[in-house]
């Protein structure tokens, strides 16, 4: 699977690239039939709503993972912490028991 920097940068050329062929298409199509422009921006905009829905699914994603893998982090902490108690404990009660 891609990475999601990569993804991000993949579709963040693709989307430069489209605007750069509505641009150059428009430019084009100037002064000869002005609803071919607006056919032009109307694919551009559903192309970058696209693009963003990617890019927005992809931070969510990316949020959902870095959510989980806190609260791991923060499990694995807690346990650990527990079993320094524990230790601690063990060790207290030895030498209470060895007095």
């Amino acid at each position: 699977m891609l990475s999601h920097k990569l993804l991000r940068l993949i579709l963040l050329v693709t989307l430069g690239l489209q605007l750069f062929v509505v641009g150059q298409l428009g430019y084009f199509f100037v002064g000869n039939e002005p609803q071919n422009n607006v056919i032009l921006l109307c694919l551009s905009a559903g192309g970058l709503a696209i693009a963003l829905t990617f890019l927005l699914q992809i931070d969510q994603r990316l949020r959902r993972e870095t959510e989980g893998k806190a609260d791991a982090l923060k499990e694995i902490s807690a346990s650990k912490q527990a079993e320094q108690e524990l230790q601690q404990h063990k060790t207290q009660m030895r030498a209470f028991y060895q007095w």
